[in-house]
């Protein structure tokens, strides 16, 4: 496609200099020893499959008899060698990630190269200690496989210039993994199609686990300073802000004196944890994975015969057996005035 071609003689005439296309020069003037020259360049399309063959016939004729009409004609056979560019890139997600809880994989095999690719495979052997993996492809290739389960092997797929498959995989990841285990696996991508840069036709990955949980509990209050004989109101977030998932959380807070008739609810995606109750909160067994968050609102009255200014002080927790990196801010002392 797009042909252009030109012509050169010393000592021929009457032929056309350039043109566009096929080539259909008429009225030609050669004297013996004559001779032109055309240079023809045209783009090889891109749909072409490897190892096709174009074929191209070149023919001169005149009204002059000719002793030797078998070299009047010459073929030219070529050979279609085809480059790909193919790429893989392989991202997780979370890093670091929890023992025991989710990882996600995103993997996106491409042609940047201007050959098609018709037979290409893309692969991918998952880690031991990630299980009940799932995955699912979407894109603007062809022939490839739209969910599937354990590991990737993926093959006929085709890859045009610019196109491009990408595969979200989701796995459990094994409780008992060892805080810092690094989970190591390699996306590949291949064709028997040339590729001029092979070396980003792999994408390893290496996942940190860790079971390390940052709790944070965070309390305030409202109104303050509050009145005697009024409601007072606490608000009590527990949070997990690290990667490690706890199963064994206690939260915990002691009310203090001249609060009374004490009333909680809790509301949360964290687990295990009552939605309501009276008294003191000594709530035990709360689930908290990373980023998860229970909220706690507690209302009580304040005795009538608190004097001005007595300040009201008293402190939530919450506490775990799993290591926490910052167990400063386990605490959250509150102190209320009264007024």
């Amino acid at each position: 496609t797009n042909i252009t071609w030109s012509a050169t003689s010393t000592n021929s005439d009457g032929f056309e200099r350039s043109g566009t296309g096929p080539i259909n020069d008429s009225g030609i003037q050669m004297p013996v020893g004559g001779t032109i020259t055309y240079t023809v360049i045209g783009s090889v399309s891109s749909t072409l499959t490897n190892g096709s063959i174009l074929t191209n016939v070149a023919s001169i004729t005149s009204g002059v008899t000719d002793p030797n009409p078998d070299n009047n004609t010459t073929t030219q056979p070529t050979t279609v060698n085809l480059q790909a560019d193919l790429i893989i890139t392989k991202t997780d997600a979370p890093d670091p990630a929890s023992a025991g809880g989710l990882l996600t994989y995103t993997i996106v095999a491409s042609n940047a190269g201007t050959g098609t690719v018709t037979d290409a495979t893309v692969s991918d052997t998952f880690p031991t200690g990630l299980t009940n993996v799932s995955w699912s492809a979407v894109g603007n290739g062809g022939g490839f496989e739209a969910t599937g389960t354990g590991n990737i092997n993926d093959t006929g797929i085709s890859l045009a210039a610019g196109q491009s498959i990408t595969y979200t995989v989701v796995g459990s990841l094994d409780a008992g993994l060892a805080d810092g285990t690094l989970l190591t696996n390699t996306a590949t991508i291949s064709s028997s199609v040339s590729d001029p840069t092979p070396e980003n036709n792999t994408s390893p990955q290496e996942t940190t686990i860790s079971t390390t949980a940052d709790l944070i509990i965070t309390k305030t209050d409202a109104p303050d300073p509050a009145s005697a004989g009024g409601l007072l109101t606490y608000t009590i977030v527990a949070s997990n802000a690290g990667a490690g998932t706890v199963t064994d959380a206690t939260v915990s807070d002691t009310f203090p004196a001249g609060l009374s008739n004490v009333s909680w609810s809790a509301i949360g995606n964290g687990g295990g944890f009552a939605a309501s109750g009276t008294g003191d909160i000594n709530a035990e067994g709360i689930s908290l994975a990373a980023g998860q968050a229970i909220t706690y609102t507690v209302v009580g009255s304040l005795d009538a015969g608190l004097a001005d200014g007595t300040l009201l002080t008293n402190t939530a927790t919450i506490s775990s057996s799993v290591s926490d990196p910052t167990p400063e801010n386990n605490t959250s002392p509150q102190e209320t005035t009264i007024s």
